[in-house]
């Protein structure tokens, strides 16, 4: 809502927005949320990126972003909820025979 209304005191005042003013805008949210895929040249233009505006260690340090939650494909997260419960219970059954052998 603040957004919306931000958006219509500048649209307002000034008629509509440029054209170069919105290519500009659009370009620099892509360069901003996909940096590994953009980046701003030197003529204030959206350019592949080429490595330079990153930090070398970008793979690990860059923010949570939801098209990078998934690399391990559909039910990845699941399967290994279930693996762990499994091995869960096997610690369990082998804690209570030791227990049980130890009380003997």
């Amino acid at each position: 809502l603040l957004a919306r209304g931000g958006r219509r005191s500048r649209s307002s005042a000034g008629g509509a927005a440029s054209p170069e003013r919105e290519r500009f805008e659009r370009e620099a949210w892509l360069a901003n949320h996909l940096k590994d895929v953009f980046e701003i040249d030197s003529k204030k233009r959206l350019a592949p990126q080429s490595g330079l505006s990153i930090p070398w260690d970008y793979e690990k340090t860059r923010l949570r972003n939801a098209k990078n939650d998934c690399e391990d494909g559909p039910g990845a997260v699941a399967a290994a909820y279930t693996r762990k419960m499994e091995e869960a219970s096997e610690l369990g059954k082998l804690e209570a025979t030791r227990m049980a052998a130890s009380a003997r």
